[in-house]
């Protein structure tokens, strides 16, 4: 997807259906942009957080990546303004990318889940490349099974900076502990008044 980014007065902005943001980097100067809101949306879909795509501004295009998204509370859906990272060629592009779990609906009824301990995965890449996300298939692992960062396979231009040994994901046994409750048997004692004794 290429991105069709403009520089226009932000009451033109608003009455445009367009969201205003900025796009910056380390060789590119701080500037003042707005996109299309339904075509931002589909960006937003598409790469996420962390993937460069490409953006076209004044006529010359850049590789750039979606870094911040500014929405309100009450309406989430409404994006106000975002940020848009711009990369050079050969400057590595470094970011968190979410772990997702597929097949995870095996387990359901039975006393396994996986318990994930890393839910995201910092690493570096070039633009161009990297990934929106990292699928890991859980549907054929077992009691004990643990899938840990370096049994991930990805394209050799992602480098994952997080330690090799550190496990992402471990099948697990539901244990339920019952507790013993005693019951407490409370004797009724009768009181001898004065006036039962006479």
């Amino acid at each position: 997807m290429n991105l069709e980014l403009r520089v226009d007065p932000i009451r033109k902005v608003r009455n445009a259906n367009k969201i205003p943001g900025v796009m910056y980097g380390t060789s590119f100067k701080s500037t003042s942009i707005q996109v299309d809101e339904k075509e931002f949306k589909e960006a937003l879909k598409a790469h996420g957080k962390n993937l460069t795509f490409k953006v076209k501004l004044e006529g010359k295009q850049h590789f750039a990546y979606i870094q911040h998204v500014e929405t309100t509370v009450l309406k989430p859906n409404d994006i106000i303004h975002f940020d848009l990272r711009c990369v050079g060629a050969k400057e590595r592009v470094s970011a968190m990318i979410p772990v997702v779990l597929i097949g995870k609906e095996v387990f359901h009824k039975t006393k396994l889940y996986p318990q994930e301990t890393l839910t995201e995965i910092h690493a570096e890449y070039l633009p161009g490349y990297g990934v929106s996300h990292i699928e890991i298939d859980v549907s054929k692992l077992h009691l004990g099974d643990s899938v840990k960062v370096k049994d991930l396979k990805l394209e050799q231009h992602i480098h994952l900076l997080e330690d090799p040994e550190h496990t992402i994901v471990t099948i697990k046994e539901v244990h339920v502990k019952v507790e013993e409750v005693e019951e407490e048997v409370e004797e009724e004692v009768e009181v001898e008044t004065e006036a039962d004794a006479e």
